[in-house]
């Protein structure tokens, strides 16, 4: 008797599952093919430096012969900044490799270029390579002894209606100038 209730369960249970003939299917409408975007054009996606609402440096690689900087400058929109280099501020800063003590000040030199943009001749000058892309080599060799000494750099840049954060970085690499990738 048992046997038998387990069988009868079984194809009640199978019967359950199979499928309902009466269920209709709509045909879905074909949808429209996506039309390609033309890709946007570098220049156009900008702004000037007096229009960034926002100024981030991103500082690409260092020179270690020339110490010439190259970086980019963008917004918060990530569109390049262009017209920059009447308002910059550049440094240098050569820290001891090795600090002997966490409680002392290490000697260091800092070395600083730039231009206000109330100056109408500057020596220094940022040279835009690209829109959004720029290089600054100082007029004069920063003190600096890569055997004892360690880099560190500053770029700002300012606008009408922003200015780049003052960020001390260290650059990356075997010595101090930062790999081009």
């Amino acid at each position: 008797m048992r046997k038998l209730l387990i069988t009868a369960s079984l194809a009640l249970l199978l019967s359950a599952c199979g499928s309902d003939d009466d269920v209709s299917v709509e045909p879905i409408d074909p949808v429209d093919p996506v039309v390609p975007v033309e890709p946007t054009d570098p220049i156009s996606a900008s702004v000037t430096i007096d229009q960034a609402n926002e100024i981030d440096v991103i500082i690409s690689s260092v020179d270690p012969q020339s110490f010439a900087i190259a970086f980019t400058l963008t917004d918060a929109d990530n569109q390049a900044i262009t017209d920059a280099g009447s308002d910059f501020e550049v440094m240098y800063l050569s820290m001891p490799a090795e600090i002997t003590s966490a409680f002392s000040m290490p000697w260091h030199n800092a070395s600083k270029f730039g231009c206000d943009a109330e100056e109408s001749d500057c020596i220094d000058t940022l040279v835009e390579v690209s829109p959004g892309s720029y290089t600054f080599t100082p007029a004069s060799q920063p003190v600096f002894n890569m055997d004892t000494q360690t880099l560190r750099l500053s770029v700002m840049v300012a606008g009408a209606l922003a200015q780049s954060k003052p960020e001390i970085v260290k650059p990356i690499g075997d010595h101090f100038w930062l790999p081009t990738s």
